[in-house]
């Protein structure tokens, strides 16, 4: 006892009061144990960390390592890095946040995050709790040497006297962005970039000046000789077209060079007139406290189009401010080109129905699947476009009907179909049914009535096809093709996981037509035929924007998405439907993302031969792949690709397709193409695929469709489909288990 209270008399304060709270509650039988106790307290041994952490709809409490984790050998990133950059200097994320709703993913690692804008995949906020990020941020320009900071001065003044703050966090609805330096904090504004306010609990975290303004603490230095200013400037709006549109932001950046003999203090850019002010916004003022002789700074505005602006022009001059009236002279004018704002247009653009009873009427009582596509007819894109299916009274969405969820951008002249099941009851005397669209700039906000009534047909609405300011009428194709309804429901099965990708639009290559839709089908697939249900941690889907090269090394990486599901006893299913790429130094095929550039297919795309040895690390039962997918060239000859095919190569070479547990059905040879197919509304091999899924495959007739049957009905079918639109096409199969079942319908 006596060794436990000097160990004690020499713990910290804090960590003696502790123990002796605990001896007072357990003095009788403890002695041991609060002996323990005191010597890990004294050791300053830390308590297991918890923090709540969770999304817009869930949290989860995680639990900090038992040892630190090891951090890897990448450089590290900092504000803005791509999401590249975090993953070579931290690894996998331990577990992924996908809000999509909020516009950004969260990568937690042990007690920290990062969180990573979806719009461009670059970081735009960070918490380092525990000092497992090897995040940096520094100033972004040059910077005067005063010892303490007050409101008013920049971010940069308080990162060069803070360093990386531990927490990086903007709060938009607020307009400000919060640095956390242990238990400080200092709120900065997001216009500006300048010191709102600040907290510091222990008064000593933070090296501030309570009193006065930066101007009043900060007087500008006199000059000992006199600057001059010269400059050149650069125009850059976000869409990159060289109009500054309504709401849409742009950057004039100067870059100013000092070409006195005297140092220049307090450089700031600013606009000198006011025409056309109207319809402009200034959002942020870079400085640059001071500029030595011979040396060049790079400073900025940053503008908004306001909601006002019309088609017109706008001359701005701008002019370059320095503390003591060197000024940039003369000034320089720029003449910029203005756009009104171009509005989405939500429209309904057609309904369908498939019921129980097949007459095409909706009847009371009776389940119905209801097919609605929305369009966009507007002159602008839509942002951020969400739905709610909201049923009136007496009508019920059945429970494996979404009545929320996430339709992304809609630009002009594009389509969605959005499908679920509803019954009404037998007290209802209509069939109300409105679906709600949200884009994220609340004007554009949208309600649609869909025309359904009991007991009368169901038909569909005329489509129209826009294009800019042009209206133009089309034949629109089939809006419901057979088989995207009555897809059979097979038992439930807890043992499939499943990775569906379709990526239609490309930000560096031609659109995949019908990409998107074959998989959004198929995932209705995923979820009846083979079993998933609703149980969306075990189905991943995405499309488009969605489909970038990050999320399939999330997917199919070394402790990916898949890995962290699969199991001895897991069947795994993996649908593609895209574009993708050949070397052509190496002949290799790769997939192509959505953020691909097919002319650097190594760099940019994933390699098929690398998802195969993945799939087959998994240790599954078995795997089962299907390809969809397209090629930016046909040949070495140079033959141009046929408009609107897809071609596919698909490496046989790779010892892991031959694996006793792995399945490869690929839409062509390849030296084919695999065609897209209008009229049914599909890909010539997904719509086969999808066909045989239902049961057309199932040559005996026993409800179980295997490998072998599946591979000879799309094996028979793809080519009649082809051969329809005078195309050669011919799937291909691989598999060392032919009998195995890839579904079990009853």
């Amino acid at each position: 006892m006596t060794l436990l209270l000097r160990s004690l008399i020499r713990a910290p304060a804090l960590a003696a009061f502790r123990v002796f709270r605990v001896f007072r509650v357990f003095r009788t039988n403890c002695t041991c144990v609060l002996g323990c106790v005191g010597l890990l307290i004294a050791l300053g041994v830390p308590r297991p960390a918890q923090a709540w952490q969770g999304s817009t709809s869930s949290r989860h409490v995680a639990q900090s390592r038992k040892k630190p984790r090891a951090k890897r050998d990448g450089p590290p990133w900092t504000l803005g890095s791509p999401s590249t950059a975090v993953l070579r200097a931290q690894g996998p994320a331990d577990y992924t946040e996908r809000l999509v709703s909020l516009g950004y993913d969260v990568w937690h690692y042990d007690a920290s995050w990062v969180r990573l804008s979806t719009r461009d995949d670059r970081v735009i906020a960070w918490a380092n709790n525990d000092g497992a990020l090897a995040v940096e941020l520094g100033p972004s320009g040059p910077v005067l040497t005063d010892p303490t900071f007050a409101r008013g001065s920049t971010r940069d003044d308080v990162l060069r006297l803070h360093g990386t703050p531990t927490v990086y966090a903007p709060q938009t609805s607020a307009g400000i962005v919060v640095l956390q330096f242990g238990t400080a904090t200092v709120q900065v504004s997001d216009r500006d970039n300048r010191v709102l306010s600040w907290s510091d609990p222990t008064g000593r975290s933070l090296k501030v000046r309570p009193e006065g303004t930066v101007a009043a603490a900060r007087s500008i230095p006199k000059p000992v000789a006199p600057a001059s200013l010269a400059a050149t400037i650069l125009w850059n709006d976000a869409s990159g077209d060289g109009y500054l549109d309504s709401g849409e932001q742009a950057r004039i950046t100067l870059t100013v060079k000092n070409i006195g003999s005297g140092t220049a203090y307090a450089v700031m850019p600013a606009l000198l007139n006011t025409e056309g002010w109207d319809g402009l916004r200034v959002l942020v003022t870079e400085r640059a406290d001071s500029i030595a002789p011979g040396h060049s700074v790079t400073i900025a505005l940053r503008i908004v189009g306001e909601s006002g602006l019309e088609d017109s022009r706008v001359q701005l001059l701008v002019g370059v401010h320095e503390g003591n009236g060197f000024d940039l002279e003369p000034s320089i004018s720029l003449d910029i080109p203005t756009r009104r704002a171009r509005a989405p247009k939500f429209v309904l653009d057609g309904v369908a129905i498939n019921d129980q009873s097949g007459n095409g009427r909706i009847e009371p009582r009776e389940i119905v699947e209801v097919t609605a596509r929305v369009s966009n007819h507007g002159e602008g894109e839509g942002y951020a476009v969400r739905f709610v299916i909201a049923p009136g009274t007496g009508v019920t969405l059945t429970p494996d009907s979404k009545s929320t969820g996430q339709i992304g951008t809609l630009r002009p002249g594009e389509s969605r179909d959005l499908r679920f099941s509803a019954f009404s009851n037998s007290r209802a005397s209509g069939f109300p049914v409105e679906i709600a669209l949200h884009e994220e700039r609340a004007r554009y906000d949208t309600t649609l009535a869909l025309p359904l009534g009991l007991d009368r047909p169901v038909n569909e609405l005329p489509s129209l096809v826009v294009r800019g300011r042009k209206v133009v009428a089309s034949a629109a194709p089939s809006l419901v093709s057979p088989v995207d309804t009555g897809i059979p429901q097979a038992p439930r099965r807890g043992n499939v996981v499943a990775a569906v990708f379709g990526a239609e639009r490309y930000e560096h290559a031609p659109e995949t037509p019908l990409a998107r839709r074959d998989a959004a089908v198929f995932r209705e697939y995923v979820r009846k035929v083979f079993g998933v249900g609703d149980d969306d941690s075990r189905l991943l889907f995405r499309t488009d924007d969605e489909v970038s090269g990050t999320e399939l090394r999330r997917t199919f990486g070394e402790g990916g998405w898949l890995a962290r599901r699969v199991s001895a006893e897991t069947d795994v299913v993996v649908y593609w439907a895209g574009h993708g790429v050949t070397d052509p130094k190496t002949h290799k095929a790769y997939l192509l993302p959505n953020d691909g550039d097919p002319s650097y297919p190594a760099q940019t795309g994933y390699a098929l031969d690398e998802l195969y040895d993945r799939l087959a690390a998994l240790g599954a039962r078995s795997v089962t792949v299907f390809v969809d997918a397209c090629f930016s060239g046909r040949a070495r000859d140079g033959a141009a690709m046929v408009a609107g095919a897809r071609g596919v190569v698909v490496s046989l070479e790779n010892p892991a397709v031959r694996a006793k547990n792995m399945s490869v059905f690929s839409a062509a040879r390849g030296d084919q193409l695999a065609n897209s197919w209008p009229e049914g509304q599909h890909g010539v091999f997904t719509y086969a695929l999808l066909a045989g899924l239902r049961g057309a495959a199932d040559a005996n007739h026993d409800g179980t469709i295997s490998s072998a049957e599946l591979a000879a009905y799309i094996a028979r079918e793809v080519p009649r489909t082809a051969a329809r639109i005078d195309r050669e096409q011919t799937p291909e199969f691989v598999s060392r288990d032919p009998a195995r079942a890839v579904v079990i319908l009853k």
